[in-house]
């Protein structure tokens, strides 16, 4: 679900987003191969990192045990 967010929101979304990304491109993965990794699919993924949706705890938490367990996705 795509929702309307307020500017302050709307900025912390994208840098999330922007953090994910960073994160992502620095393991070589695609936005299909990192979605698919958390069982979520390239365009949720694609839209967390845009800052397009709100991402659900369970994707943030899949995102942080990947990156802070050093999963070598």
């Amino acid at each position: 679900m795509t929702t309307t967010h307020g500017e302050g929101e709307t900025g912390i979304l994208r840098c999330f987003g922007q953090m994910l990304r960073s994160l992502r491109t620095s393991r070589g993965l695609t936005r299909a191969e990192w979605g698919a990794k958390l069982s979520y699919g390239e365009d949720m993924a694609t839209s967390v990192e845009w800052g397009r949706r709100i991402p659900q705890p369970e994707f943030i938490g899949r995102s942080e045990s990947g990156w802070t367990a050093g999963a070598r996705w």
